[in-house]
C-alpha cells in the first residue's frame, strides 16, 4: 500500500519546481499551490508526509533534488520488520463476551446511512492494470500482426499495401464470360470416372444467359418430371403433397366426365329425338 502511494506521488511531482535555500529546507510549487518542505526535520506544510508517513508530491521532488533515495523516508510502521516484531508476541486468550464488565462510557452509535443520489454501483471500481476474473486471457499488451505484409503493430485494414494487394486481385480476378473447366462428380464406387480415350474434364460455357421473367412464359418450357417416385417413407415408396393433390384432381375430372357421359346417353335413350 505504501509502494503504491509513492508512485502516485511520484507522478504528481512530475509539475513541482523547487526553490532550495542551501541546507535543507525548499519551497516547492505546483501551478497555484506553494508549500515549505524540511528534510532534516521531515516536515511539510501540506502535513501529509506527517500524516501518512509516506513522502508527498512536493518532499519527493525535494527528495529527487538531493538525489537521495525515497525509502529511507517512509516510515518504519510500514517495514517489513516492524510487521514481524507487532505478531512475534503471545496472544492472550479471552473469555466469552457475556463475562465482561460493562462500561459506565456512553454508547458509540454509528453514523445514519445517507442515501447517495443516482443508482448505487453494483461492482467496485477496478484499477487500470487490474484483469477481469475469466477463464478468458485478456489481450491487453498484445501486438497484433498484419495478414498480408506480416508486420507486427498493425492489421490488414491499415496496412499501407492493403490496396496494391486489393488492385492485383481485381486484376487477377477471371472475367464472367470466361469458360470454367468443372471436375466430373459422381457418388458410389466407380461413378464419376473418365471412360478411356476421353477426357477428364468438360468444358462449360458461363456466358451471360438472357433472363425471361415468369409472367412472359406461355409456351412449353421443356421441361417434363421424371416419372420414377424417389421418395421413401419407413423403406417404402411415398408421395409429395402437391403429387397428391394432382391425383386427386385427376381423379375429380374423370368423375365428372363419367358422371357427364352417363348423364347424355341417359338423356338421349330417353328422348331418341334430340340429336
Amino acid at each position: 500500500m505504501a509502494l503504491k502511494v509513492l508512485e502516485e506521488n511520484i507522478n504528481k511531482s512530475m509539475d513541482c519546481t523547487i526553490e532550495f535555500n542551501g541546507a535543507a529546507e525548499f519551497e516547492v510549487k505546483k501551478r497555484l499551490c506553494q508549500h515549505k518542505v524540511d528534510i532534516a526535520w521531515r516536515t511539510c506544510s501540506c502535513r501529509l508526509w506527517q500524516l501518512r508517513g509516506i513522502p508527498c508530491a512536493y518532499v519527493v521532488s525535494a527528495l529527487y533534488f538531493k538525489k537521495f533515495s525515497l525509502y529511507d523516508y517512509i516510515d518504519s510502521c510500514y517495514s517489513k520488520e516492524t510487521y514481524l516484531r507487532i505478531y512475534a508476541n503471545v496472544i492472550e486468550p479471552l473469555t466469552n463476551m457475556v463475562i465482561w464488565p460493562v462500561s459506565t462510557n456512553p454508547t458509540i452509535v454509528p453514523p445514519e446511512i445517507t442515501n447517495m443520489p443516482s443508482r448505487p454501483p453494483k461492482a467496485r471500481r477496478k484499477e487500470a492494470g487490474e484483469t477481469k476474473k475469466s477463464g478468458k486471457l485478456p489481450r491487453t499488451g498484445l501486438a497484433m500482426t498484419c495478414n498480408i505484409c506480416h508486420v507486427r503493430g498493425h492489421n490488414k485494414r491499415g496496412c499501407p499495401q492493403r490496396e496494391g494487394v486489393e488492385s492485383s486481385t481485381r486484376q487477377s480476378a477471371p472475367s464472367p464470360t470466361a469458360s470454367v473447366r468443372a471436375e466430373p462428380t459422381g457418388s458410389g464406387r466407380g461413378k464419376g470416372k473418365p471412360k478411356p480415350g476421353m477426357s477428364s474434364s468438360k468444358i462449360y460455357s458461363t456466358e451471360q444467359a438472357k433472363v425471361t421473367r415468369l409472367s412472359y412464359v406461355t409456351g412449353d418450357i421443356g421441361y417434363t418430371p421424371s416419372n420414377t417416385t424417389k421418395l421413401k417413407w419407413n423403406g417404402k415408396a411415398a408421395i409429395s403433397t402437391s403429387k397428391l393433390h394432382e391425383l386427386r384432381e385427376k381423379q375429380r375430372k374423370n368423375t365428372v366426365g363419367s358422371s357427364s357421359s352417363q348423364n347424355d346417353t341417359s338423356s338421349q335413350s330417353k328422348m331418341p329425338w334430340k340429336l
